[in-house]
């Protein structure tokens, strides 16, 4: 088989730096806070005033707060309505975070880049196998993101 068959590009691309959904890369979960709900909703509401608070203090006379409504909104639906607290799993589509907050495709895209790069959350490329043997089509298909927060 020449080298060219081997790595022939197919209809669904793989982000580069994703791991398949069974690897140890891609289980990033751990618990929020104790656990319970109090306690992670607790920890979730000052995780908000703290970057709420942190806007204020960087907001020059005259501009834009750095961080937007919308990102908070948006962290505020992730952490609310698509984290599982005792187990720490955050696997939401980005169709499921456009959906909960109304926000537009290239809106979250824009809001979980600078909340990634301001350090309030993170995530982890999957794949999933597909069953497909070599050479019948694509071996592996992205799926979610896992999400974590630190």
């Amino acid at each position: 088989m020449s080298a060219a068959a081997r790595f022939r590009t197919t209809a669904q691309p793989v982000w580069r730096r994703s791991y398949d959904i069974g690897d140890a890369r891609a289980q990033v979960a751990r618990p929020i806070a104790d656990g319970t709900v109090k306690g992670a909703l607790t920890y979730v509401d000052q995780l908000l005033v703290s970057l709420e608070r942190w806007a204020d203090l960087k907001k020059a006379k005259g501009k834009a707060h750095a961080l937007s409504q919308n990102c908070l909104k948006m962290l505020r639906k992730i952490l609310r309505h698509f984290t599982d607290f005792a187990t720490g799993r955050c696997e939401p589509s980005i169709d499921d975070i456009m959906k909960a907050g109304a926000f537009s495709r290239a809106t979250v895209i824009k809001g979980l880049a600078y909340l990634r790069q301001l350090g309030a959350i993170d995530w982890v490329r999957r794949t999933v196998r597909t069953g497909a043997a070599p050479g019948d089509g694509p071996t592996v298909k992205q799926t979610t993101n896992a999400y974590f927060f630190e």
